[in-house]
Formats: structure tokens, sequence, C-alpha cells
């Protein structure tokens, strides 16, 4: 009987425990999560980060972390310039809201009524692509395809042409398949609307009636403030059996870096955390900002909704696209995020519409998941989950991986033949005339109208690693070559050029 009593003791003390653990008050919550996110951020050693947490109009949380390059000269601010990659694709679903609700477009207008030209690889899909098609993620071609044109220094206009030479690799509105370029042609059509570019509808119906005075939309805007942060690229590197991670620094003057500014209605968007707490506010209220209403609620709500199915873990979850942001049902809590990143900058903005909170991350390293696991380490302790520390995790993971002995980069097993084999100038329908040069004993492949520079690093024969130094990409794809019966190369294939549907490159004949 003792036992039992004791038993019925420790159990009850035990409940009281959990009861205490999950009964924090809100200020307990964001003084957690608070510490939380920075000594992620330290483990990490990311060299800035602002994130802030707000409650229908309340900002509850908001604070700036770091500094905005390794130098740790200039700390981080309520104003300070990060560039917000892909969560500026909102910005352009949420400008066809608003004249969706002047009855000036319907999300099911065919995308020919309000720009002409627009044509897609099939005839059938170029007359009957919607204005909700452009923004859904389900348009048949393969993920990311072609995005590497603005790295050359293509034109907008240039790769809205093209278009119409990528081969689809899915069936048109079936499967969820992520891609920048229509929402290029989704720019076109407001611009048809309105008569005005991009930038200035942003500033006119966006960043100036939501008092979003630190956000812009061009290149020279970003760099020309002397409150911006450095972009970098993470490395994990192994020194005396230790892995660490190192942060290197992007040239904001190379040409490579304008290439979200190309994509400017998918993911060119410049802003602060003081700016994106509006910009949340706006969302979590539907459509209004301190008393005015931007957009109708009806209008606004059509941008959230699933249009194109992800995935589902388990029976009940739904992962799904929607017009510039992402639905997610798990466990019976909804989400609505999106998240960017760029060359060197990752962000994340994310929201409970049933609880009216939302939080807003922005971060100066690209290529992590910190800010999406961090925004979801949030949701849980403000609800009084399981705090799973996903972000944490996230990094000591990285820094107990095992390092990669046989990386493949010295495995030469056939010689290549001579340079001048492989030299000349090549065509391809999407990618157009690209030169290959041999320049100090190496070989340089030149693309574009920025003159992207490519090293060809040989592997095995004729198949050649592509080099892009300025990125740190030493692994950027794999080219291999076709030759002829002179043992001159006649075409090559690059890897991801042909899964994305822009075929090979042929050798111009001079």
């Amino acid at each position: 009987m003792k036992r039992v009593f004791i038993l019925a003791v420790l159990v009850t003390f035990m409940v009281l425990q959990v009861a205490v653990a999950q009964d924090k008050t809100l200020e307990e919550k964001l003084e957690l999560f608070s510490e939380y996110a920075v000594d992620v951020q330290n483990k990490w050693g990311v060299p800035g980060m602002a994130f802030a947490v707000l409650k229908e109009d309340e900002v509850l949380l908001k604070k700036c972390s770091g500094y905005l390059s390794t130098d740790k000269v200039k700390k981080v601010n309520e104003d300070t310039i990060f560039q917000i990659g892909s969560t500026s694709k909102a910005f352009t679903t949420s400008l066809i809201a608003m004249l969706e609700s002047e009855n000036k477009i319907d999300w099911h207008d065919k995308v020919r009524a309000h720009y002409r030209p627009f044509a897609m690889y099939e005839p059938w899909v170029s007359k009957n692509m919607e204005m909700r098609d452009l923004t859904s993620q389900h348009s048949g071609m393969a993920a990311y395809a072609a995005d590497y044109l603005s790295l050359a220094g293509f034109s907008q206009e240039y790769m809205i042409e093209k278009l119409a030479e990528i081969e689809p690799v899915y069936s048109f509105r079936s499967d969820f398949s992520y891609v920048n370029n229509l929402f290029l042609v989704a720019e076109k059509v407001l611009e048809n609307l309105t008569g005005k570019e991009q930038e200035e509808l942003l500033k006119e119906r966006i960043f100036k009636p939501m008092e979003m005075t630190d956000t812009t939309a061009t290149y020279e805007a970003f760099i020309n403030s002397d409150n911006h942060v450095i972009t970098h690229k993470f490395e994990l590197v192994n020194r005396e059996k230790k892995n660490n991670i190192i942060f290197k620094p992007y040239d904001e003057h190379d040409n490579t870096f304008r290439w979200s500014y190309t994509y400017l209605p998918a993911g060119g968007i410049n802003s602060s955390i003081n700016d994106m707490v509006n910009w949340l506010t706006f969302h979590i209220n539907a459509g209004h900002f301190k008393g005015e209403t931007i957009v109708k609620e009806e209008s606004l709500k059509y941008v959230y909704q699933p249009a194109t199915f992800i995935h589902s873990e388990k029976p009940g979850d739904l992962v799904a696209y929607c017009q510039g942001w992402v639905f997610e049902d798990r466990n019976d809590l909804v989400t609505i995020w999106h998240n960017g990143s760029t060359m060197g900058c990752k962000t994340m903005i994310a929201f409970l519409p049933e609880y009216d909170i939302g939080i807003v991350i922005l971060s100066n390293v690209g290529d992590t998941n910190m800010p999406d696991n961090l925004a979801r380490d949030f949701f849980d302790i403000y609800l009084d989950r399981a705090f799973e520390k996903k972000a944490m995790k996230e990094v000591e993971t990285l820094l107990e991986r095992k390092p990669d002995l046989n990386d493949g980069k010295n495995n030469q097993s056939e010689q290549m033949l001579d340079n001048a084999a492989y030299t000349g100038k090549y065509e391809n329908r999407v990618y157009g005339t690209v030169e290959i040069e041999a320049v100090d004993g190496e070989l340089i492949m030149t693309m574009g109208p920025g003159n992207l520079k490519i090293k060809f690093q040989h592997l095995f024969r004729d198949t050649f690693r592509m080099d892009l130094d300025q990125l740190y990409m030493d692994d950027f794809g794999q080219a291999t070559f076709s030759l002829g019966e002179n043992a001159q190369a006649t075409g090559f294939s690059i890897d991801f050029v042909e899964a994305e549907g822009c075929g090979t490159f042929e050798r111009v004949v001079e």
C-alpha cells in the first residue's frame, strides 16, 4: 500500500512538473526563444541576424544580433538591409490580388489575354495557361529551369522568350516543380495592366502604404546603402580531425551578384526587420494595415489557398504550394510560410492563421535551414508543443558529419585529349552561344552577356567538372563532350542543362 501511495505521489509530482513546464508565461516563452535563437546563431557562427515575433498588430519581440559581416565592425540594427529572396514572390501575388479586388484581372484569366507574346514549349499550354498557373508551381518545367540564365547576364525579356524552348519534364498542372521564370511573365502582365514598372508598383501599392521605408527592389539600392549586410556562403572544413564552419563573403560587385534582381518579381527585394514586421502585419491582419484596407480580405485569402500538392508525410497532413506562399497542415496546425535564399542571405516568414501570430527571420548566410527551423522551433515553444530544437540539431549534425575522403575530384581514370580538341564556339537553343578557350593551360567557358566564366576541370576522358570560383562552387555541374572522327568535339552536354529540358550544345562551324 505504501509503495502504491509513493508511486501515486511520484506520478502526481511528474504531472505537476509537466504542467509547470508547459505553463510558461508569454514573456518567458519569448525570452526562451530569443536566447535559444542567438545560441543557434553562435553555434553556426552566422555573422548577422534579425528576427521579430508579431501577434495581430503588436510586436512581441524584435531582436538584432551580430554584425553586417565577419569583420565585426558594424552591428546589425532594425534598419539593416538584407536580401529577402523568394519571399519576394508574395509581394508579386499580393499585387495581383490588389488588381483582382479592383476587377482589373481574374486569377482564371488566360495569360495571353494580358500578355500576347507568351509562349511555352507546348502550344496547348501556351493557349490555356491562366494567371493562377504562373505563380503556383505546376508548369511542367523542371525545378529551377533555366535559372542560370540570370547568372550569365541574360535579360528578363530573353528569359521569357526562351520559355518556348524549354521542354517540359512533367504534365502541366500535375506535379509540384519550383521555378522562378514564370514570375517574370506575371510582372509583364502587371506592367501591361497598370502601365507602370514593377518597382514603381511595389513602391506605390505596398512599400509606401505599409510604411516600408527601408525596402527597395534594385541592385543599386542594395549596394549603395551604408547599412546593408555583406552576404556569405558557408563551408564545412575539417581541420585537425574536427569540423569547422567557415564563411566566405560574396563579391557584390561581380556580375553574378545581380541575378536575384533580374528575377525581381521572384526574389529581388531588399528589406529590414522593421519593414518586414509591417509586411507580416498586413498578412496576419488579412489585408489591413493600421486601420487602412490595402486589399480586400477575400481577394488576399486566395493567395494562401493550396493550389499544388507537394507532399503528405502521414494521413491528414498536407503541404501544398499556393500563390507565392506554402500551406502546411501538420498535426492539425496550419502554417502559412515561405523562405528565401539569395547569394548569401536566407529569410523565413511564417504565420499561424488560427492564432494570428507570426515570425520573420533574416540572416546574412545563404543555403542554411537555420531561419526555417528557428521559425518552427518558435511555434513549438509558443504552443507548448514538444521543443525538439530543430535549428540546433541541424548545425550539430553538420558539425558531426564525417568528412568525405574520396570526393572524386582527382579521379582521372582516363587521360583527356589536347585542349584544342574541345575549344571553339558552341550553340544551345536556350543558353545561346558559348565559347571554350584554353587559358594558361585550363579550359574556360564564357557564357552570356555577362561573360560568365566557368572553368572545366578534367575528371575522366571527355568529362569535366565545372567550377564557378566567384561563387565558391567547385562542382557547378558536369560537361561531357561528344567526339567526331577527327578526334575533335562536335558538341557537349551539361548535366543540369539537359535535365531541365534545354538540350545540348552543338559546335558552331565557322
